[in-house]
């Protein structure tokens, strides 16, 4: 009894016990848990004060302020944020920081003050800020950079001054971050460069120097930027590439000059040696490039030169593009090609000739585009379809995009588009007589169709429907059929927003009326006028012709009967054989007398 007694004193103790130690660990697994917590804080829509009510500031290792009011930040502002390596104060109205407003940041790698109203770069620390790697600066008012503003900054990689106030980059300025890899100096007011701007910047990667006022570039700008890949330049006034024949760029792979004043481009333009896998030319003023342009660049893959006023293509342009995907050619003035312009393109698998003056095509152009996935012809002046049977023979032609739409089309082998992956055929000049006849057959993979805004009775807002146009040969009109089915459905969605009840989610159905029949002279009250009376006389013929059946019927069955009686009764052969027939057609019986013993 002792040791049970024991035991049941022990056990008490034990749970006591295992809880003081549960709870212990549950206490210290939420400490962890607020510890992990607190390391990022996010503030939205608040004030400068709400940046200094933390409990803790030692533990915060991210702070993101958005949409706040921090108008200035004094010096030794985040002194208290120890372990702070991720700042941002985004569109939060700041325009003054004091020189020492970064202090203590000895652990910030990444720095956002952009969307504010900054119009002066400093260290703002007096110490170096060894472990900052990226900057962000973009969307301010910064006007001049001077060569203390990133003295402070020696392991900077990232930098983004985008959309401020910029016009000269004055020498020297970039040196104090021989680490840079991206620049971004995009919509600023940039004018001119010279080779002094980005000198010594080996490690620079990506350069974007986009919709500036950039003018003039000169020859050795970027002389030193051997391992520069990216380069945007659009959206300024270049007229010349002079400063692309440069040696040093051999790493270069996207380009981007579009939104230029271009007008011509010859042999040497680009490089042999640059491996541009992306270059474009589009929204330039091209009217005629040179055979040998690309002469060397057979690591391209996407080329666009669209938008421009080209007229025509050297057969042999894209000779050296063996690698090229992607060619758009749209928005020129193009009215024909030559038959083996594609030949060396085999691997092409997207091309837009659309918005050209095109009127014919040859035949067999397209034969070598073995992977063809995209092909826009659409808003040219076509009207021969002998290259779309040849579009049916190339191996991924169940998958190809085809679009004609806006030629001048007047029927197409429909047969040979059956076996495209989707096709668009929609504002062609078509044959009435042959639409009609060939859409009884049409698959889905074909659209004729197009958008058009209609106006009904029940509502006030024009309504969008499909339609597909043509034009009827005989009486040399425009006719358009529209699809209403849509109409007829947006016409229930109103009604059933309107008077919707709860027995009642589903609108009844149309009634029905009677088919309006064209005639000359006759209304439709007529017709069924005219339809009771044939019934009638169908009525009345069959009435009649059962009677003459019925008649012959009853005189069969009377000859038999006159037989048998002549065969058994001699004595009823000597009845006056009028007086039968008349006894006959009374009632069809033969009367025998009453006191007549055989």
């Amino acid at each position: 009894m002792a040791f049970k007694h024991n035991n049941v004193v022990t056990l008490p103790l034990i749970l006591m016990v295992l809880l003081q130690v549960g709870q212990h660990h549950l206490t210290s697994a939420n400490s962890i848990l607020r510890t992990i917590h607190g390391q990022s804080q996010h503030l939205h829509n608040c004030n400068k004060e709400k940046l200094l009510e933390f409990p803790d500031f030692s533990i915060i290792t991210e702070l993101s302020v958005h949409n706040c009011y921090v108008p200035s930040l004094e010096n030794a502002f985040f002194i208290r944020f120890s372990s702070l390596t991720h700042l941002e104060i985004v569109d939060s109205q700041l325009s003054e920081l004091e020189d020492y407003a970064l202090h203590g940041l000895r652990q910030l790698r990444s720095l956002s003050l952009a969307h504010n109203n900054i119009t002066e770069v400093k260290s703002w620390s007096n110490e170096q800020m060894t472990a900052l790697t990226s900057l962000d600066l973009k969307r301010n008012s910064i006007r001049a950079l001077t060569l203390k503003s990133f003295y402070r900054y020696p392991n900077l990689q990232r930098l983004h001054l985008a959309g401020n106030l910029l016009d000269d980059i004055d020498d020297g300025i970039f040196r104090w971050m021989p680490h840079l890899k991206y620049l971004n100096l995009g919509r600023n007011r940039l004018i001119t460069l010279d080779n002094r701007n980005f000198h010594g910047m080996h490690r620079l990667s990506y350069l974007a120097l986009h919709f500036n006022e950039i003018r003039e570039i000169e020859a050795a700008s970027f002389d030193t930027n051997s391992h520069l890949r990216t380069l945007r330049l659009e959206g300024n006034y270049l007229r010349d590439l002079d400063f692309l024949k440069v040696k040093s760029m051999t790493r270069l792979q996207h380009l981007n000059l579009s939104y230029n004043l271009l007008d011509s481009l010859d042999g040497g333009a680009f490089s042999k040696d640059f491996e541009l896998v992306t270059l474009d030319l589009s929204h330039n003023q091209l009217e005629e490039i040179t055979q040998d342009v690309f002469e060397g660049l057979e690591a391209l893959e996407r080329l666009n030169i669209s938008n421009n006023l080209l007229e025509n293509l050297p057969s042999q342009i894209f000779e050296d593009l063996n690698s090229l995907e992607y060619l758009e050619l749209s928005h020129n003035k193009i009215s024909q090609l030559s038959p083996d312009v594609f030949n060396t393109t085999r691997q092409l698998q997207y091309l837009d000739l659309s918005y050209n003056l095109l009127n014919d095509i040859n035949a067999s152009i397209f034969n070598g585009l073995s992977y063809l996935h995209d092909l826009d012809l659409s808003h040219n002046q076509l009207s021969r379809d002998e290259f779309i049977e040849m579009l049916a023979d190339i191996p991924l032609h169940n998958e190809l995009q085809l679009n004609l739409t806006g030629n001048h089309f007047r029927l197409l082998n429909i047969t040979a588009l059956m076996n495209f992956g989707y096709v668009e055929l929609a504002d062609n000049w078509w044959s009435c007589k042959w639409l009609v006849q060939e859409m009884l057959r049409m698959p889905k993979s074909i659209n004729f169709g197009q958008t058009y805004a209609v106006h009904t009775e029940w509502s006030l807002a024009l309504l969008e429907t499909n339609g597909i146009d043509c034009y009827d040969e005989d009486k040399r009109r425009s006719i358009i059929i529209l699809d209403t089915s849509k109409l007829w459905e947006k016409r229930m969605e109103i009604i059933r927003s309107e008077h919707t009840t709860p027995f009642e989610t589903h609108p009844s159905p149309p009634p029905l009326f009677w088919p309006k029949i064209r005639m000359d002279k006759f209304d439709s009250r007529s017709v069924v006028i005219w339809m009771l009376i044939a019934i009638a006389i169908a009525f009345s013929a069959l009435r009649i012709a059962r009677k003459l059946v019925d008649r012959r019927e009853r005189l069969a069955k009377l000859k038999k009967m006159k037989e048998k009686l002549q065969n058994n009764q001699p004595r009823l052969a000597t009845l006056d054989e009028a007086e039968t027939d008349s006894l006959t057609d009374t009632d069809g019986k033969v009367p025998v007398k009453a006191n007549h013993k055989p």
